[in-house]
């Protein structure tokens, strides 16, 4: 019995310092179109992030309480946010990694309300690693120079 114990809480130990690669089948997902031209695009080496938040497009990040959701992230195939799978932000658990099952080349946070989040999303090459925060929402992001096929947020 306390082997079993010293395992789970170590177990848990390992867990809470290092990501893990968790397969998408677990997520409630959907596939749509972002429409092209209707949000700016930019790269994602020279996007410039905020420590524990997704700033609005705008930059300006709001005094009041904020409404994080609905909060859509969007991992696309093709450049200009098109052939987009879509993931509610609401339903995904913090500071996990996800294999997207597939390889995106461009990357959008859809949120309605246009006043950022009170947490990061990133996404990243395989392993997770190095990972680029998606700093503002409504703005569709290259993952130049090579595709990426994982995610997560804080």
């Amino acid at each position: 019995m306390h082997l079993t114990i010293a395992t789970i809480v170590a177990a848990l130990c390992v867990g809470a310092t290092k990501a893990s690669t968790l397969s998408l089948g677990i997520l409630p997902h959907y596939t749509v179109d972002v429409i092209p031209g209707t949000f700016p695009i930019v790269d994602l080496q020279s996007a410039k992030g905020a420590p524990n938040v997704t700033l609005p497009r705008d930059g300006v990040q709001p005094d009041t309480t904020q409404a994080d959701f609905p909060a859509i992230l969007y991992l696309c195939a093709a450049d200009r946010c098109v052939d987009c799978w879509g993931l509610d932000l609401a339903t995904m658990p913090e500071r996990e990694c996800f294999n997207a099952g597939f390889s995106f080349v461009t990357a959008i946070i859809s949120q309605p309300s246009n006043t950022g989040l009170s947490f990061e999303v990133f996404v990243a090459p395989p392993g997770c690693t190095p990972p680029g925060q998606l700093a503002q929402v409504n703005v569709c992001y290259f993952t130049y120079p090579t595709p990426f096929d994982s995610f997560y947020r804080t």
